[in-house]
Order: structure tokens, then C-alpha cells, then sequence
């Protein structure tokens, strides 16, 4: 049964009080940026956008009912044109991180968390009980592997239908602090720097990661500008 006060919040002013469109791209900070907007605009401002049913609405440039006083829909989802005719009052929010980091701490993640996944299983029928010992290896598979390899591509596939020039604020998480007071700038209130689920940037990687660069080349193209910037 719909929610009868979501829907008319929705059909009436509802969509003009979404002020911020946040995309959490996985590994880039998300969790903390949450914890962020919730310590300073309230858990009720926050519509987190994680369900599968609601990402793919979403992505996909269609409605999804919200709770009344939504400022923000944070979350998973991809950026898609029509999100600013159905919240004409909103300004997009995104943030990222160098590829090869990412991708790492994506793996190191689903090693350690997410055993039930057909990815992981992918990786224990390759390397068995030799994952930590040939960890290297393992990531040049998950880099590599025709079914693994989509995993470290959010940058193409998050920015194909608007493209990262098009977002109002695009943050870094190797430049957390600095860029969380940008984004106060921004939004005219003081986020306070909140960082939590953080791996290591890259511990355990070699110092020489061009490689592994090379291997993710076509992500360095869409970010690097931003990722070295002042």
C-alpha cells in the first residue's frame, strides 16, 4: 500500500525540497559522508537510496516516493539527466578516488566481508588458500577477469549518462578534510569531517603502480583531472 502522506509530499512540493543529489560510488567515502549529512541536517533529511529496486529506479531517470523533508538522496544510484526536471532545485554531489585505490580496497573488502558473492568465488577456485600470500596476484585477476573486471569500472559506467562535468561538486577522498569544507562552502552549513569503513590507501600495493595503472586506463581518463587539481 503507497504511502499516502509520501505521495502527496512528492506530487506537491516535495520534489522542489530536494536540495542535493549525493552519489556514493562504492569505495569513495560514502559511509562517511553519510554519517556527515546526518550529524548535521538530521537523519529524516536523508533519503538513502540502497535497495536494489530503488538504485535502479533511480538510475534509470524515474521516481521513487520520499519521506517528507527530503534534502538529500544519497546513495548508490546512477546520475541520470532527468533527475533535475524531477528535483528542478537539486545540485549534484559526487566523489572519487584514485582507480587503482579503489579497486583495491573494493577487493580487499569482498575478501574479507562479502564471501557469499560469485566474485569471490570466482577468486577461491583460482588461488584456494593462497588469497593473502599471492595477493598481487589475486588483484591482477580481479583487474583482469572477464566477470571481475566490471567491478572496476564505476567511473564509465556511473558518468555514461552524465558526465562528471556536468556534477556541481566533485570531492576526493585522498583530500577528505579539504574538500568537506568545500562542500560546506557549498551547501552553507558546516559538515564536520567524519571519516569511518576507511582501508588503508593502497597499503600493501608497490610503490610502482603503473601496472596496475595501465589496467585501469580508461577510469584514469574520466578522473584524473579532478584527482589532481588543487
Amino acid at each position: 500500500m503507497i504511502d499516502i502522506l509520501n505521495f502527496l509530499n512528492f506530487k506537491t512540493n516535495g520534489k522542489r525540497s530536494v536540495l542535493w543529489l549525493s552519489h556514493h560510488i562504492p569505495k569513495t567515502a560514502g559511509t562517511s559522508l553519510k554519517l556527515s549529512y546526518e550529524r548535521t541536517f538530521g537523519s529524516k533529511a536523508i533519503k538513502q537510496v540502497y535497495a536494489h529496486e530503488e538504485v535502479k529506479r533511480l538510475g534509470n531517470g524515474k521516481k521513487i516516493l520520499l519521506p517528507i523533508g527530503t534534502k538529500i538522496i544519497h546513495g548508490h544510484y546512477h546520475a541520470h539527466p532527468q533527475h533535475l526536471v524531477t528535483y528542478p532545485n537539486a545540485k549534484r554531489i559526487v566523489w572519487i578516488r584514485d582507480p587503482v585505490e579503489r579497486a583495491w580496497s573494493m577487493l580487499g573488502h569482498m575478501l574479507d566481508v562479502q564471501k557469499t558473492k560469485t566474485e569471490y568465488k570466482i577468486i577461491l577456485a583460482e588461488f584456494g588458500n593462497q588469497i593473502e600470500e599471492r595477493k598481487l596476484e589475486v588483484f591482477e585477476f580481479f583487474l583482469t577477469h572477464p566477470m571481475l573486471k566490471k567491478m572496476n569500472q564505476p567511473y564509465k559506467n556511473h558518468f555514461s549518462k552524465v558526465p562528471i562535468s556536468e556534477f556541481d561538486f566533485v570531492g576526493r577522498t585522498n583530500k577528505f578534510e579539504h574538500d568537506i569544507q568545500l562542500l560546506s562552502e557549498m551547501m552553507g552549513v558546516n559538515l564536520p569531517s567524519i571519516e569511518t569503513n576507511v582501508r588503508d590507501a593502497g597499503n600493501g600495493l608497490p610503490q610502482d603502480r603503473k601496472y596496475f595503472e595501465g589496467l585501469l586506463e580508461q577510469e584514469y581518463s574520466i578522473v584524473l583531472p579532478y584527482l589532481v587539481k588543487n
